[in-house]
């Protein structure tokens, strides 16, 4: 930013902006938390944590190629919840590709069955899951905008 003296001024960063992405960084720990438990898991463990044998079976058949977009949408939720952290652009483009991969995965859930099988409160974690995601993307891009991320 340029002030009325023509002089580089660095923008002042908003609390809000420190504890949006603390609370971001927090989800984005999760979702790296749940991705390693569930690439771990097995049916026995999954029904010790409230699955029927019918769900956890699904879930643990999920194929190869949906845990790679998992890992591809936690891993870079969490390195953009680092470049945010530290103020870098390249957190708008890395969010940006976290969301579509949670859509990708939205879209292998559907059609593997997993939504049908794993019932409404794992539609409502996918859901609340791509709307954060979204934002996050939506965020970073005007942080960037705004120049708080250079």
């Amino acid at each position: 930013m340029k002030n009325n003296e023509n002089t580089t001024v660095d923008p002042t960063t908003p609390t809000s902006f420190w504890v949006i992405v603390g609370l971001f960084l927090i989800w984005n720990l999760l979702g790296v938390f749940h991705y390693l438990t569930s690439v771990n898991a097995s049916v026995e463990s999954l029904v010790a944590q409230g699955m029927t044998i019918e769900q956890a079976e699904i879930f643990h058949n999920t194929p190869s190629y949906h845990y790679a977009v998992f890992a591809l949408g936690v891993w870079s939720g969490l390195l953009g919840a680092v470049l945010l952290i530290l103020r870098k652009a390249w957190a708008a483009p890395v969010f940006l590709f976290s969301a579509v991969m949670v859509i990708i995965s939205f879209v292998l859930d559907a059609v593997g069955g997993n939504l049908s099988a794993l019932g409404a409160s794992y539609m409502g974690i996918m859901i609340v899951t791509l709307m954060l995601a979204l934002f996050v993307a939506w965020y970073s891009k005007r942080m960037k905008a705004h120049g708080i991320l250079q």
